[in-house]
């Protein structure tokens, strides 16, 4: 299985990763079936990343497999409401802020094609702010990231996924699911 990245708010942001280049790149890999982690298929997708999918030899093999993610943005908007008062969350939370800042900004400088979008160095990026979110946040980061992607984990091996198969995710999860999903 291949591990395609997307970001589903700031794709046309990407220097050499339009909606065409994506498109190309994902059938570059003729894939059986793609299988997508971002919405539902209930219309719950962002525009340029709708328009990827809409595009016909990507449509025609399309299979959703996310999960409905207010439960978890509901989760975590509790939870920062219950601690912002904290001074000491508000100093982690301020910290968290600025690593995801740098890091979007680092790899924003880095990327330049579809390769580098999906590269080992992107995933160890995102891999390392979300071991930094679990160290200083760990109830929230299982209760919402892990608990989330394990749900989605749980929809993707029910759609039995092959080898010559895509799947589609943010840029964030592919480092989770590449280790997840590593027999592949």
């Amino acid at each position: 299985m291949i591990i395609i990245a997307l970001d589903p708010d700031n794709i046309k942001q990407i220097k050499g990763y339009t909606e065409k280049d994506v498109v190309e790149y994902i059938s570059s890999y003729k894939p059986e079936r793609i299988l997508c982690t971002i919405g539902t298929g209930n219309g719950d997708i962002s525009p340029t990343v709708q328009g990827i999918l809409d595009e016909p030899e990507i449509k025609q093999k399309l299979k959703f497999v996310g999960v409905d993610n207010s439960k978890y943005s509901l989760t975590e908007a509790e939870y920062m409401k219950k601690n912002s008062d904290r001074i000491d969350f508000q100093i982690k939370r301020n910290v968290l802020e600025m690593i995801d800042t740098s890091i979007r900004s680092f790899l924003e400088g880095y990327w330049n094609s579809p390769e580098t979008v999906n590269s080992d160095l992107t995933d160890t990026m995102y891999k390392a702010k979300h071991r930094l979110r679990a160290t200083i946040f760990y109830d929230l980061e299982e209760a919402t990231w892990e608990n989330r992607n394990e749900s989605i984990l749980n929809n993707i091996r029910s759609a039995s996924p092959g080898r010559n198969e895509v799947l589609l995710c943010t840029l964030e999860e592919r480092y989770w699911f590449n280790e997840k999903l590593s027999v592949f």
